[in-house]
């Protein structure tokens, strides 16, 4: 058994699936995917996701090439991708590591989980902006405790069900960062069929473009 189950706090990147979820429809694809039991001891604690890209030279060296001595022509890189997919009670949690969230597929997670339990968390008078970051993920540095991993993620899940957000930040529950391409779809026929119109607004991009104030 481990000395300890303590290590260094990590930086988490945490995603509610949402309610029902099946658990292989997460993915945008499972094509490469190295799958890994997490355990403590008896308890089990989800499962892990891997996938690894091939090593590739990274395409900024070609404006070197001949350029530098020594050269870089050897130069590769690879990166790596991890979701860490946690049952707590009925809901699935999932931890993105590197380019771990690119796993997942559009739509299957709650797209208000990180806006609603930084909210129900956080004095309501030092809130000066929403960062649209916020919006479906919590960003959270915590001590990895094995033994307190499902308690956690009950405090987070307790949080986002919570409705004291209400009483200072009503206003967010018509706010929307909408990435189900399903639910992009229907919006656009819908507004299609009310105006009219044969080519209609394209909400996703609309999204897009608001975030980044273009």
């Amino acid at each position: 058994m481990p000395r300890t189950t303590r290590t260094k706090p990590l930086s988490l990147s945490l995603y509610l699936i949402k309610q029902g979820a099946n658990e292989s429809a997460l993915f945008r694809s499972t094509a490469g995917l190295g799958i890994h039991t997490v355990s403590y001891e008896t308890q089990r604690l989800g499962k892990l996701y891997v996938r690894q890209s091939d090593e590739k030279r990274p395409t900024w060296t070609r404006l070197f090439m001949g350029r530098v001595t020594p050269d870089i022509s050897n130069v590769r890189s690879k990166s790596v991708s991890a979701l860490w997919v946690i049952p707590v009670g009925t809901r699935l949690f999932a931890a993105a590591f590197g380019y771990g969230r690119m796993l997942l597929s559009p739509g299957s997670f709650e797209e208000d989980f990180g806006l609603k339990v930084t909210l129900n968390c956080v004095d309501p008078n030092k809130v000066h902006s929403i960062d649209r970051t916020t919006l479906d993920t919590l960003h959270t540095s915590v001590l990895i405790d094995f033994r307190d991993v499902t308690n956690l993620l009950e405090q987070y899940l307790a949080l986002y069900q919570s409705t004291r957000y209400k009483d200072f930040f009503a206003f967010v529950d018509h706010i929307r960062l909408i990435r189900d391409p399903v639910r992009i779809q229907g919006l656009n026929d819908a507004l299609s069929r009310r105006s009219k119109i044969r080519m209609p607004i394209d909400f996703g991009s609309a999204s897009r473009k608001r975030s980044t104030g273009n």
